[in-house]
């Protein structure tokens, strides 16, 4: 997905794969911190300004978290994970079996200018096992949550998504 939000502050934001189809307003994530989840399953990108200001790529398989993934040695503009209001981002989830992989994209400056800014892959976690139950239907799953009583307001440019019609593995 290539998204943004219009206010970072006090905000949820939730991308990737989730067994959670209907019935929680709270998000397949219920706490970033320790982490517990609504979910049973789920494959995310995920940043709670309750927690901290940055993405984390969490999984939960049959009810056990995986260790959330914080990215490191980020190539892009402002050298941080942290979203930034009304800019552009690039998140992925790639499953396979019960493994997942996070890719997180940023803008990035090809000649130091304003004008030269590109959205980019900044970000692969490589491939973190246990992150879901393979053989568990999940869907597609955008979600933002404001933390507060004022709205937010995010904007997707684009999104995708789609599966092998035989097993990759």
């Amino acid at each position: 997905a290539i998204l943004k939000v219009n206010t970072i502050t006090n905000t949820k934001i939730e991308f990737g794969f989730t067994d959670v189809t209907a019935g929680t307003d709270a998000g397949a994530v219920n706490v970033l911190a320790t982490p517990s989840f609504n979910a049973t399953d789920a494959a995310l990108w995920v940043v709670d300004t309750t927690n901290n200001a940055s993405w984390r790529a969490v999984g939960v398989a049959n009810g056990t978290a995986m260790t959330s993934v914080a990215p490191t040695s980020i190539g892009n503009y402002d050298a941080d994970a942290a979203p930034n209001a009304d800019v552009y981002e690039l998140l992925m989830v790639a499953l396979s079996g019960g493994s997942a992989r996070y890719y997180r994209g940023d803008m990035v400056s090809t000649t130091g200018t304003e004008l030269g800014r590109q959205l980019r892959i900044t970000y692969d976690s490589g491939w973190q096992v246990s992150a879901i139950t393979g053989t568990v239907a999940l869907t597609p799953w955008l979600f933002v949550q404001s933390r507060t009583t004022s709205s937010r307001t995010l904007t997707v440019d684009y999104i995708g998504a789609w599966q092998y019609r035989w097993t990759a593995e």
